[in-house]
């Protein structure tokens, strides 16, 4: 079925190419199935087609994400936190690349401000590898209590 579907996507996009939601839905698909190389290149031509998109900026920010790639990861969130400034997830997914390139202080800026945002996040935080060494520290510590 996941064949067909990408194969659906792509005659979608060829009838109608600026038809992005047939990108971004293809994009995550293939992301899904862990054809992320290909998913970027998706993204990225939708991108083109339609700049300040939010929901192609965060999908092109989490493949960099999850391949480690923090640099062009929090270069998309960046871009998408200025056109979103409050939405809780992004803020979250920056302090996370902070934290992971051992900037522990911006890490804590967006990470208070996530949880500000969404306080669920804060649950999501204790259970951060990334996070576990920090969680003791003063500055943490009141962030991390319940």
């Amino acid at each position: 079925m996941i064949a067909d579907a990408v194969k659906a996507y792509y005659t979608s996009i060829q009838i109608k190419n600026d038809f992005i939601d047939a990108y971004n839905n293809l994009g995550v698909l293939l992301t899904t199935v862990g054809r992320s190389g290909e998913a970027l290149k998706v993204l990225k031509s939708a991108i083109r087609i339609k700049p300040g998109d939010t929901e192609l900026i965060y999908n092109i920010g989490k493949i960099h994400f999850e391949a480690g790639r923090y640099e062009e990861a929090l270069s998309e969130f960046l871009t998408f936190l200025k056109l979103r400034p409050d939405d809780g997830d992004v803020l979250y997914l920056i302090s996370v690349i902070y934290m992971n390139t051992e900037e522990p202080q911006e890490s804590l800026a967006f990470l208070e401000k996530a949880v500000q945002r969404s306080p669920g996040i804060k649950a999501r935080a204790a259970k951060e590898l990334a996070f576990q060494k920090y969680i003791n520290r003063n500055e943490y510590k009141n962030l991390f209590s319940y």
